[in-house]
């Protein structure tokens, strides 16, 4: 499972955010929900190939089926998009970063609990 690259961006996403390097703090709480994304595809059978795969997999495989909440296949996008912009433009507010690294945190809690969960039915 990818957790523990999971737990590892969202660290390093942190430190960034307090650090105030505000585009690689984003860059890096996407690769957190990457990673979560990755562990909840691969443990319902899915095999993604890329990023874009990713997000197409876990909404088919885990979103649509209501096995977690559509709100984890909005944010999911929406830290890729940013992740895009941080990456690319490097114009990413403060605020933005916060953002990114609370709604990482919370995505990487809720699918980690989920797959953990899910295992043990």
């Amino acid at each position: 499972m990818s957790f523990p690259r999971a737990h590892e961006a969202l660290s390093a996403a942190r430190v960034l955010l307090e650090s105030r390097f505000a585009a690689d703090a984003v860059s890096r709480a996407y690769y957190a929900t990457y990673h979560a994304a990755s562990a909840a595809v691969e443990s319902v059978g899915g095999e993604p190939k890329s990023h874009a795969g990713l997000l197409r997999l876990f909404g088919e495989l885990v979103v649509v089926p209501g096995l977690l909440p559509s709100e984890f296949g909005v944010i999911l996008h929406r830290l890729q998009a940013a992740r895009a912009r941080a990456d690319y433009v490097g114009e990413i507010g403060s605020d933005a970063a916060e953002s990114a690294v609370r709604d990482a945190t919370r995505f990487v809690e809720a699918v980690e609990n989920w797959v953990n969960t899910s295992g043990e039915q």
